[in-house]
């Protein structure tokens, strides 16, 4: 997502000293500061201008490419706050928030003035945190202050207006008579900075003296189509349409192709979306004399993108030029394409990277992917932007956000009929793959029998093989040890026919966990674990080694081996941190503390634990967030406080019902036998007392939040159970 800080600002910064003060005692004072005033007034340029002053701590959400609907995720990306089961956007950002308080801003709030009043007020509730807006209208949040922000006072817009000069010509000195045309530029533009950079970027291309002269001929008439009735609007629209009107006619075409974008774009970008026909060189040229002119701003690294007040322009010139649908079109088949582009240089190497290069566009490929779903016969291109997005969905968190773009494209696919039966198990599959994260195992197998048949249908083992994977997970999920070892044993077979060997290294990897959970036989599943890992060694295997290290220590730990078990929770570790997952972390950690517990090294499972609950809290995997829980019971028995032991284990209990996590396994035999012995050692009204104390534990993160808590009673209990977070990231003394 494109942030302010990105953009080249070529001009310094010129007056608004009173607005400034006022806003620096605002966000002093209060909770929420709202910069109101009219397109071009400059509120953005001042708001960073503001925080640069307070300090530059702040995180930035521009939401000018945010359409309705999509403002708390905008805000959820900005925040790195991450979606779980039951907890919406809006939740994941206050919970980001009261872990990690900062300041915010939000700019251009205007077009979803309701959704931005909404998550700003949130924001706002949160101690430690201020807000600093930026919109046409103020939110109406009870005390919120609001500062003015208009057009240059006339000395202030005759300062800018030689700063942009100067921006072009840094030798500039005005003589009498160019100060008299500063004054004529500054008065017919009516004070406003943008409209005045605007104008100038013509110069030295048009003299001064011509720019005061063609200012003065612009007239309202001749921009009778204008829907703003506001003078100020009115001036600004003039002056971007008189400097459209100095344009070549390729610049012309780009300049309203511009608006398909969401975030930036660069030269290919915009010729695709524009004019597939035209030449590289030409569009490179055009893109230049866009920016020669101010109507695009240039970024880092070859990007461009557009202001918003220049963007509504370039809509209607869009429109005007009937090409509005076709550029839509041309820039979903442009975001389908760098998917794939994305996909085939990352996808099977480096995970973070492909992630990271999904985040950096997200507004444009969501903005894709809407298109295609309101135009049925195109669905065939939101196929592939389904793909790619599961896997940022599911690595960022975002899975409420991926499960309605998923089913939405599913119903839509269902009504259409246009998609052939291998689209419709890759949106199948992708869907699954959501349901799987959020721990929805019965609806994986419901659908399972179209998945296999639509994959069969077409003769792709490769996605037949992921597919029996999944089901494989699944059956696991439920308990239904028979028909994961069936899935797996035949999603290895698949693999093994087209030499898939990650494919297998998963494969083997539930059968190891059919054995370990299922058959309680961890001799089994360290055989297939063992042979699974020397097949996912290779480049892009990273995911895959996380979980079978573990999974190895799992066994290891079931047989007794806690050294070896210990050094294979550390290789996961490893392999997580290089994959950036905080879910893995806090799994692998939940493996140590298990391990540490084992030995009766309280204070040490104590420290892991804590850091596992810590990652888990930033992202949740239901499966471990329960097991931290049972984890933090089984310290609080062992430092006899059964009554807490047996609410942290009737919470976790209700949280598995809730996610159906109610699978065998030696780990779950573990919690249930210790859960056994903290009721044994109450009377059954203290027993019902901790049952009904556990009832308030909802969602992932109040669980977390009720583990964390225990272990801090410890802490205060005393001194030798925990003292700070085990922050050795996989470094562990070992014996």
């Amino acid at each position: 997502m494109k942030t302010l800080r990105e953009v080249d600002i070529r001009v310094p910064f010129v007056g608004r000293g009173q607005e400034l003060e006022r806003t620096a005692t605002a966000l002093t004072e209060g909770r929420v500061t709202t910069l109101v005033g009219p397109g071009g007034s400059g509120k953005s340029r001042m708001a960073l201008e503001a925080i640069d002053r307070d300090g530059g701590d702040y995180a930035v959400v521009a939401l000018s490419g945010t359409a309705e609907g999509a403002v708390n995720d905008a805000v959820a990306v900005a925040l790195g706050a991450r979606e779980s089961p039951g907890i919406d956007a809006a939740s994941a950002i206050e919970d980001a928030l009261r872990r990690s308080p900062r300041p915010i801003l939000i700019d251009n709030c205007e077009h979803v003035l309701d959704e931005a009043r909404a998550i700003c007020a949130l924001m706002a509730a949160v101690p430690g945190v201020r807000v600093l807006a930026t919109s046409r209208h103020r939110l109406g949040l009870e005390n919120e202050t609001v500062v003015e922000v208009g057009p240059l006072p006339r000395d202030e817009a005759r300062a800018f207006v030689l700063a942009c000069l100067r921006a072009k010509d840094p030798d500039f000195v005005p003589d009498r008579l160019d100060e008299d045309r500063i004054t004529a530029v500054a008065g017919a533009l009516d004070g406003l900075p943008i409209a005045i950079d605007l104008a100038v970027a013509r110069y030295p291309a048009i003299t001064l003296a011509q720019l005061a002269r063609d200012l003065r001929r612009i007239v309202p008439s001749q921009f009778r189509t204008t829907r703003s009735t506001d003078p100020r609007h009115q001036t600004l629209e003039r002056t971007i349409e008189w400097s459209t009107t100095l344009l070549s006619a390729p610049a012309r075409l780009l300049f309203a192709a511009c608006v398909s974008f969401s975030g930036w774009f660069d030269a290919e970008d915009l010729r695709a979306v524009g004019d597939p026909q035209m030449d590289a060189g030409a569009a490179t040229a055009a893109l230049d004399e866009l920016a020669d002119h101010s109507l695009i701003v240039r970024l880092q690294g070859g990007r461009f993108t557009v202001l918003a007040p220049v963007r509504a322009v370039a809509s209607r010139r869009a429109e005007a030029l009937r090409n509005a649908a076709t550029f839509s079109q041309r820039h979903a088949i442009r975001m389908r394409d760098n998917s794939l582009r994305v996909r085939d240089a990352y996808a099977d190497t480096d995970l973070l990277e492909f992630v990271a290069s999904i985040t950096d566009r997200y507004d444009d490929y969501r903005a894709a992917l809407d298109w295609t779903l309101h135009h049925a016969d195109r669905l065939h291109v939101g196929v592939e932007l389904v793909r790619m997005l599961t896997a940022y969905w599911g690595d960022r968190g975002r899975l409420a956000e991926g499960m309605r773009w998923t089913q939405r494209a599913l119903d839509v696919a269902s009504n259409a009929g246009t998609l052939d039966a291998a689209e419709v198990g890759h949106l199948t599959y992708a869907h699954l793959r959501i349901c799987y994260a959020m721990g929805n195992y019965v609806e994986m197998l419901e659908q399972g029998p179209s998945l296999i048949g639509a994959f069969t249908r077409v003769g792709d083992r490769l996605s037949l093989g992921r597919a029996y994977n999944l089901l494989s997970v699944a059956s696991l999920g439920i308990g239904a040890v028979e028909d994961a070892e069936k899935f797996g044993e035949t999603a290895v077979a698949l693999h093994r026919a087209i030499d898939h060997r990650r494919g297998v290294a998963s494969g083997l990897c539930n059968l190891g966990n059919a054995a370990l959970e299922g058959r309680f036989d961890p001799a089994t599943a360290l055989l297939h674990y063992r042979e699974g890992l020397e097949l996912a060694l290779e480049p892009g295997g990273e995911a895959i080694r996380v979980l079978i290290h573990g999974n190895i220590a799992e066994a290891l730990y079931a047989l007794g081996d806690l050294a070896e078990a210990e050094r294979s929770c550390a290789l996961s570790l490893e392999a997580a941190e290089l994959l950036g997952n905080e879910a893995y972390r806090g799994w692998g950690y939940g493996i140590l503390a298990r391990i540490r517990l084992a030995r009766g090294d309280f204070r040490e499972a104590g420290r892991a634990l804590r850091t596992a609950i810590e990652y888990l809290m930033i992202e949740p995997g239901n499966e471990y967030v329960a097991a931290a829980a049972e984890l933090a019971a089984r310290l609080a028995l062992a430092r006899e406080s059964p009554a807490e032991a047996a609410r942290l284990f009737h919470a976790a209990r209700r949280f598995r019902m809730r996610h159906i996590l109610m699978q065998a396994g030696p780990a779950i035999l573990e919690a249930s036998e210790a859960f056994a012995r903290s009721t044994e050692a109450l009377t059954p009204e203290e027993v019902a007392a901790a049952e009904r104390a556990s009832q308030g534990v909802e969602s992932a993160p109040e669980l977390l939040a009720a583990a964390r808590a225990s272990l801090e009673v410890g802490v205060a209990a005393s001194g030798a159970w925990y003292d700070g977070p085990d922050t050795t990231n996989g470094e562990h003394e070992l014996g």
